[in-house]
């Protein structure tokens, strides 16, 4: 367990929603459970000391605060929600010195109302940031069609995903991009695609974007893992698509 002077930032320096929301650390332990919604998490149980993981919450009933924590740990992060939302996704930085390899997450919710929900725990081992001993570098494909270009430097990636002509509907425009950054541990490619989708003219202008989380193990010019969608959300009240649950991928270099 963490010691007394550890701190949730002594796991988790920082967090950000799916709607843009950054979280603000709280001293102190997070509110106790009184009636709010109850919660799914969907979370890795390995993480990467300094790099990102993804975690996605859901619930059956709306809601507009995220609490997460560390059991053991002082404090806690608190993102108060642009809108209640029934799923969101947040994008963890984990600290680049964690103090305890095994720990466990807290996390909970509120309503609107401000009723707090039960909290939902998630066991979690931190995985030493190794150098790589891969490099990546290069355009990565599924069945052949190219899905995403990678610069690898040293241990840290970035890139971003190949969109082919998404043309017009109706003299509405469609475009998309998106901005992949990870790291490579050992063997481990561990990171987030950040995707936004436009749709223009005709008196439209609609900004999508959601931040994806993956997990893939490389092996020689292949890589397998776990890929998770976040959530879609869009400047349009209302409009807002669930991510899908975690599905298995694999990538060949081109």
């Amino acid at each position: 367990m963490p010691s007394g002077s550890s701190t949730v930032t002594s796991f988790v320096a920082g967090a950000t929603a799916s709607d843009g929301t950054a979280a603000v650390f709280q001293s102190g332990a997070p509110p106790v459970p009184s009636g709010g919604p109850s919660i799914t998490v969907t979370a890795p149980s390995t993480v990467v000391v300094g790099a990102s993981a993804v975690v996605r919450i859901q619930s059956n009933l709306p809601f507009t605060t995220v609490f997460a924590s560390v059991d053991g740990a002082n404090g806690f992060l608190k993102l108060s929600l642009s809108a209640p939302t029934t799923d969101t996704t947040l994008v963890e930085s984990l600290s680049s010195s964690i103090p305890n390899a095994m720990f466990t997450a807290d996390y909970r919710v509120a309503a609107q109302s401000g009723a707090v929900g039960l909290s939902a725990t998630v066991p979690s081992v931190a995985s030493p940031n190794v150098g790589p001993s891969a490099n990546i570098t290069g355009t990565w494909g599924i069945q052949g069609t190219p899905v995403v270009s990678l610069a690898q430097s040293g241990a840290n990636v970035t890139g971003n995903e190949i969109f082919g002509p998404l043309g017009s509907i109706q003299g509405v425009n469609l475009s998309a991009t998106s901005v992949v950054s990870g790291t490579v541990a050992g063997s481990v490619f561990t990171g987030t695609n950040k995707v936004q989708v436009l749709a223009s003219g005709s008196g439209v202008n609609l900004q999508c974007s959601e931040t994806d989380g993956f997990v893939l193990q490389i092996s020689g010019t292949s890589m397998t893992g776990t890929y998770t969608s976040g959530t879609l959300t869009c400047n349009m009240p209302g409009l807002a698509s669930p991510g899908q649950l975690p599905f298995t991928i694999t990538l060949t270099k081109q």
